[in-house]
């Protein structure tokens, strides 16, 4: 059972499809919420009761978070306001 949520959290993890790189910020930041947006999920899902509680799996999320948190204001450049379906709030660059 552990052995499966871990592999499951890491598919969801990494399975945007985008390449991360800095020569496209808002390809990258989309990926990275994604990626934030499945560690919520699941850290939810743990802390709710519906999947069993798991420590190694609950870290990785955790790290994906703080991972994110850390690198995320760099992804903001000017110029990336617009382009690539990007749906970021105007206020960003204000």
């Amino acid at each position: 059972m552990k052995k499966e949520i871990i592999v499951g959290l890491l598919f969801a993890l990494g399975s945007t499809g985008v390449a991360l790189s800095a020569d496209d910020p808002i390809a990258t930041r989309k990926a990275m919420m994604q990626n934030v947006g499945a560690a919520a999920k699941a850290g939810g899902q743990m802390l709710k009761g519906e999947t069993e509680f798991n420590a190694v799996a609950a870290e990785l999320l955790l790290r994906t978070m703080n991972t994110a948190s850390l690198g995320i204001g760099e992804l903001y450049p000017e110029g990336s306001e617009e382009g690539g379906k990007t749906t970021a709030s105007p206020k960003i660059w204000e």
